[in-house]
């Protein structure tokens, strides 16, 4: 477990550098502590992808939404299909499908974790923004965010995914960063 202020010279920076480093480089999942105060009441957050570390990520959420007696809101940001060949469909049909594709993903990534711990309530959001600031949102309300490293985003080779990146910085409440699962 880390804390979130650094005492370096660039005060803009959300969090410091040697939270960025643990963050990115232990062997096992780190929790870094943020925010001006989790809320006991609220919800275990996770983002799916449909990637292995986005599953590994959201069995850690249910565990700990066990563990804490709390429930899981389970978040993914779809992306907005932008391929030539889709123009002629249409903003509308484009739309109902990245939705309908997004609701799927979501459906299937919960159905094994809600039959492994079916006494933990889940609310599903599907939103059409970054999953960045899907999550960031997300997080207002919640006592803690579950976020896997380097899931399907370009940048495999990026210690730490954009998402975890900005959640580190933004979040407004603890993260907790999954590992190799």
């Amino acid at each position: 477990m880390v804390g979130n202020r650094g005492l370096g010279g660039f005060t803009a920076l959300l969090l410091g550098s040697v939270g960025i480093t643990v963050a990115a480089c232990a062997p096992s999942s780190v929790v870094v502590v943020r925010g001006p105060q989790a809320h006991p009441e609220g919800p275990v957050v996770v983002g799916v992808d449909g990637s292995p570390r986005g599953a590994a990520a959201l069995v850690t959420a249910f565990q700990e939404a066990s563990r804490r007696g709390v429930g899981v809101m389970v978040v993914h940001a779809w992306t907005f299909p932008l391929h030539l060949e889709a123009v002629d469909d249409g903003y509308e049909a484009l739309y109902a499908e990245g939705r309908r594709a997004g609701q799927e993903l979501l459906d299937k990534s919960v159905a094994e974790a809600t039959a492994s711990f079916p006494h933990v309530e889940v609310e599903l959001r599907l939103g059409d923004r970054s999953s960045a600031a899907e999550l960031v949102a997300a997080s207002d309300d919640a006592q803690l965010v579950v976020v896997g490293t380097r899931g399907l985003g370009g940048l495999r080779g990026a210690l730490l995914g954009s998402t975890t990146h900005a959640l580190l910085h933004h979040a407004a409440c603890p993260v907790f960063v999954q590992h190799a699962g």
